[in-house]
């Protein structure tokens, strides 16, 4: 069966706010120290600042590797239609939601201060 072709979620961004723990994600992995990084779907252990603890399959094996949110590409939720996504050459279908990128860098703030 043909799927739609999933679309970025203008404004959602790839963020603590957006992923929790227990949710299934799709992200580029460097599996290997020295290997290009490929597609791969597994379940968010833990949530920092700058990453996400993911453990996924790898063959027979199970791995775990910290995933910055830049690789984060999206993340599963079963309210939205099943669509089709290719990541790395790597094809996925099912109901998910594809980041806008990290989230972007909030303004500096400035202050105005009058020394007269």
């Amino acid at each position: 069966m043909d799927y739609p072709e999933a679309q970025v979620t203008k404004g959602f961004y790839a963020c603590p706010d957006n992923i929790k723990v227990g949710d299934t994600v799709l992200c580029k992995i460097r599996e290997y120290a020295h290997g290009e990084k490929e597609a791969f779907d597994g379940t968010v252990s833990y949530v920092r600042e700058n990453f996400i603890g993911v453990s996924y399959l790898s063959g027979y094996r199970g791995r775990f590797d910290d995933v910055p949110y830049e690789d984060v590409v999206s993340k599963v939720d079963s309210t939205q239609p099943r669509t089709h996504i290719e990541v790395l050459g790597s094809p996925f279908n099912g109901p998910m939601l594809v980041f806008d990128g990290p989230k972007p860098p909030e303004p500096p703030m400035t202050f105005d201060i009058d020394l007269d």
